[in-house]
Formats: C-alpha cells, sequence, structure tokens
C-alpha cells in the first residue's frame, strides 16, 4: 500500500488494525497534472478485466498483494485479518469506486475494514514516460514536490492574479437573459452546491474530518444537516414515501416504485441516467444501496409477485417472440427463461437442459453441471444457470469468452451483459432485469448481478432478506432475447425490459421499445396468489 503520511489517518487506520471495523472510503480529491483518467472513466476495464475478481481471489491471508489494470492499481493490505470472504472483498473496492467516481469524481481511494485496507489507485504521467498514482504525489516524493519551474508560490500567487473583477461582473448581467428560456429543458435535477474542497475551492476544518475520520465520530463532532434536506423536514420520512419523492420529485429521476396489481405484485425499477442521484436522494433513501453498485447507464428492474405461481409456457413445437404468445385473460408477469440451441429454422430450437414444457432437449455441457440448477413451481420446471446462492470464480477460463463454445455454456458469465435472474425468497418469488445503454460496457457480470438482488432484498424485501436467505438465486438469460412484461386487460400494459432495449424504457423514458422481440424456445408465466 501507498505510503500515508497525514497523521490524523494514521490514527484512524492504528483504530482498525486493533479490531474497530473502519468502513469510511478516504478519496484522493485532488486532480494532479497529468492524470487523464478518473476512476468513474476507467470502470468499464476494471469490470470487464475481472481485475477486482482476481486479486480479490488471490489475496491471500497475510502482507501486502497489488495487482496492475492499465493505468490502475489495486492493493489489499492486511493489517490484523486475513480475508473475511471473497464477496466482501469486491464490496470494499466497489465502495471505493463507486464514492470516488460518483460524490468525489476523482482519482483514487483508500477503504479500511476490519483489518484489511483496499487501495485504488489512477497513474498519472509526469512527461517523461513515468508514471505516479495521484496519492503518491501529493504524500511525499512524488511528481508535484520534484517539478521544475514551478512552486507552491508562484501557483499560489498565479491563482490570485488571474481572476480579474470585470470578468466576474460581465457574466453577470448576462446570465438571466441566457437562463430563464433553458430552465425548463435540463433532463436531470440540479446538483446542489457544496461548501468546502468541492465549492469554493478551499478545504474546510469540515471536510478535513468527514474525509479522515469515520461516519459516526465525524458526524458526532460535527454534525451536518442531510444533503438536499431543509430546515424543518425529515430525510427519513421522504425515504419512506412509495417513491421516496422530494416535493420537487427529482428523485424520480432515478427510483420508482409502481404497484401493478394492488397488494401482490410491486415494480421497483433503479436508472443511473448520470450520478446527480448522490446529491439528490436523502441519506437514508433505500435506493442509494442499490444505485451505488450500478454502473452508468444502465437500468435495474425488480417485480415482486406475492404468493405466486409460474408456469412453463410456449409452444412445444418451435421457438416464438414473447409478443407472438397469446396474451388470453387474467393479470400476470410474462418474461422468457433458459438457454436453447438456436438452429436456421424456429421449428429446430432446441432448449439446453429438461423443462415441463416438452420432451427433447439438449445436454447441459459437463463442465457447466454443477452450475446449473431446476427452477421447479409442482409439475412445472426447466434448467437454467448459473446458480447466483455464491459468488462464482470468474477468473476461471470456463466463464470467460472463448475457452468454451456451444449451446448451454456459461463463458458469458464473467462479462457485461444484460441480465434476467429470479429469487424466492419464503411465498414470494421476485423477477430481475439489468439493462444497459452498452451492454457490454454497461453491462454486469453474473457476480455483479448477484450483488444487485441481494442490495434490493435487503432494502424492499422484509425482514432478514438476502441472497443467502433465498431459497433459490438463479440467472435465467442474458443479452438480447431477454424480456419482461406485466400483461393486464388482454394486451402487454408495460414492457418493462427487453434485450438491446437500452436503459431509457418504462417507466422512466419510452413507452414502448422499438423494434421485435428475440424468438425463445421457453417463455415463463408468473402469476400472484
Amino acid at each position: 500500500m501507498r505510503p500515508i503520511l497525514f497523521p490524523l489517518l494514521g490514527a484512524v487506520f492504528s483504530l482498525g488494525a486493533s479490531g474497530a471495523p473502519i468502513g469510511n472510503v478516504v478519496c484522493d480529491t485532488e486532480p494532479d497534472p497529468g492524470t487523464n483518467s478518473t476512476i468513474s472513466s476507467l470502470r468499464g476495464p476494471l469490470d470487464s478485466g475481472h481485475c477486482i475478481e482476481d486479486i480479490c481471489t488471490s489475496g491471500g491471508n497475510a502482507g501486502s498483494f497489488t495487482k496492475s489494470c492499465g493505468t490502475i492499481t489495486l492493493t489489499i493490505t492486511h493489517l490484523s485479518a486475513p480475508l473475511s470472504g471473497l464477496e466482501d472483498c469486491i464490496n470494499g473496492f466497489d465502495k471505493i469506486i463507486e464514492k470516488c467516481s460518483t460524490s468525489e469524481g476523482v482519482y483514487g481511494g483508500v477503504l479500511q475494514i476490519s483489518g484489511v485496507t483496499y487501495d485504488v489507485a489512477v497513474a498519472a504521467s509526469d512527461g517523461e514516460g513515468q508514471h505516479y498514482s495521484s496519492l503518491e504525489a501529493r504524500r511525499g516524493g512524488g511528481r508535484s514536490r520534484n517539478r521544475k519551474g514551478s512552486t507552491s508560490k508562484t501557483t499560489k500567487k498565479g491563482k490570485k492574479k488571474t481572476p480579474t473583477k470585470p470578468k466576474t461582473t460581465k457574466p453577470k448581467t448576462t446570465k438571466p437573459k441566457t437562463k430563464k428560456p433553458k430552465a425548463k429543458k435540463p433532463k436531470s435535477c440540479p446538483v446542489p452546491k457544496k461548501k468546502g474542497q468541492k465549492g469554493k475551492g478551499k478545504k474546510t476544518i469540515r471536510d478535513l474530518v468527514e474525509g479522515f475520520l469515520p461516519d459516526v465520530l465525524s458526524s458526532a463532532i460535527l454534525p451536518r444537516t442531510p444533503a438536499g434536506s431543509r430546515p424543518g423536514s425529515s430525510a427519513g420520512s421522504r425515504a419512506g414515501s412509495p417513491s421516496g419523492s422530494d416535493s420537487d420529485g427529482c428523485d424520480g429521476l432515478y427510483f420508482q416504485k409502481h404497484e401493478l396489481q394492488p397488494k401482490k405484485v410491486e415494480w421497483y425499477s433503479f436508472r443511473t441516467e448520470d450520478r446527480n442521484w448522490d446529491n439528490t436522494l436523502g441519506p437514508s433513501h433505500k435506493a442509494r444501496n442499490i444505485l451505488r453498485h450500478m454502473p452508468l447507464n444502465s437500468k435495474f428492474d425488480a417485480v415482486k409477485l406475492h404468493r405466486a405461481s409460474m408456469q412453463v409456457v410456449g409452444d412445444p413445437t418451435t421457438s416464438l417472440s414473447p409478443e407472438e404468445w397469446p396474451v388470453g385473460h387474467g393479470s400476470y408477469l410474462l418474461t422468457n427463461g433458459g438457454f436453447f440451441d438456436m438452429a436456421k429454422h424456429p421449428k429446430d430450437d432446441i432448449p439446453v437442459g429438461p423443462t415441463s414444457l416438452r420432451s427433447d432437449y439438449k445436454p447441459i455441457p459437463e463442465v457447466y453441471e454443477e452450475y446449473y440448477k431446476e427452477l421447479r413451481d409442482g409439475n412445472q420446471f426447466l434448467w437454467s444457470g448459473p446458480s447466483l446462492k455464491t459468488p462464482l470464480p470468474l477468473g476461471e477460463p470456463k466463464f470467460k469468452y472463448g475457452e468454451f463454445r456451444g449451446p448451454g455454456t456459461l463463458n458469458h458469465a464473467g462479462s457485461g451483459n444484460e441480465r434476467l435472474a429470479v429469487a424466492i425468497v419464503g411465498h414470494d418469488k421476485y423477477l430481475f432485469t439489468h439493462m444497459a445503454d452498452d451492454r457490454m460496457t454497461d453491462g454486469v457480470n453474473v457476480n455483479k448481478l448477484r450483488t444487485l438482488i441481494d442490495e434490493f432484498l435487503k432494502a424492499y424485501g422484509g425482514p432478514g432478506a438476502s441472497v443467502s436467505q433465498a431459497s433459490t438465486v438463479l440467472n435465467l438469460d442474458g443479452g438480447g432475447s431477454i424480456w419482461m412484461s406485466w400483461r393486464e386487460g388482454g394486451r402487454d400494459r408495460h414492457v418493462i425490459a427487453r434485450g438491446d432495449g437500452k436503459d431509457d424504457g418504462p417507466p422512466f423514458g419510452n413507452t414502448r421499445f422499438a423494434g421485435s422481440a428475440r424468438e425463445v424456445v421457453n417463455l415463463l408465466k408468473w402469476t400472484a396468489g
């Protein structure tokens, strides 16, 4: 891990080494010259390269381990304890990336949890072919101290002389004229200005305390009014409403909840059109737990059905588009599910693994048999995979494209993609989809999907709900063949998700998706009890 010379931070880390589970992320908030990439811009390469999963798999139980991923360096340092688990390790790095790319927009960060320190750093070039992390440059001996031709005194003087009074007064007279016609057009809510470093450029005592002390200590020393709240208002009351709406309705851009069937079916939708949700949603808003794990330009939908039954439906002789299957009567959720061998003609398409719809099927590839599970409801069943009850070792070759081919392979599990999954907790069934503007760069691998499902169940699934408490958590499909729609009154009332439908579908943007759905072999009909 890079040397940290701040005495206050050292004292906090000493607390963690003695057993205190410090969980506050410290971000590098000063962009350094020569650093052209931020954590936010490098998130895609991190996900697609499996860097986080790789270092968490081989991070050992003592000492320090470092892995370079292009211009990003990941480090695990064991202060007094081994890794508590693969999922905790992945979540540790995720917290740094989410906090330092959303609320800070900076170049590195450190997190300590229960005796283990996680460190993310973006390297910067000094123009002579050498790279340093921005934290190293600030904290001792880096290029910011050794750069010739510039000193802290001259830069400070230069900053004071450059802004002149005429330049600041001129735009003030013209701003009201230009802002009035444009005030109705912004898609996202205004971001509240922050005091201190991110506001007027100088760190305040509050910034130092909040940056280096755990949340509990910093809030006790210098309590702050929750972001986005008004005097006399309660952030908790806003979070408790169905959509968590403020009076201006801004958070409806990022989270919405709809009741599809009274007291039986609920639809939750989350969207990361931009990162302003971090400033818009109250600090206790449940949706924050899900949004912080979502890539930018993505949409995550969850439909909860109380005491629901499942039927495997479709045409046993051919594949067909979900839009072609007769709607019939009643209200229900329709999805696709399971993999199949796509032939030249729809009549020759065959499911992978046995189903209750038809007798013929392709065998599950032997190398993936342990990851497939049966989804059953009475005499209705099909097989799909992988199971998401535990994280997958995505660094293994069998979960990477190119190693194994053919129908039913799970070589797509480690790459970013759009996803469809199901979870069963007690008598309730949950269907999940993750859609993206670009499914390869903004999509998620199956471990990321598992994290989203777990965070949702903990936030909205009721007392004790989580992936570990679910009887089934199963990936059902990925990519362009995904389909989820709510059918009512003899028609598709809401097409919630469709493969390659990008991130602007219902309930946030377009009411219908362009184009037609793909033909699939299995369709699943979910009816609330």
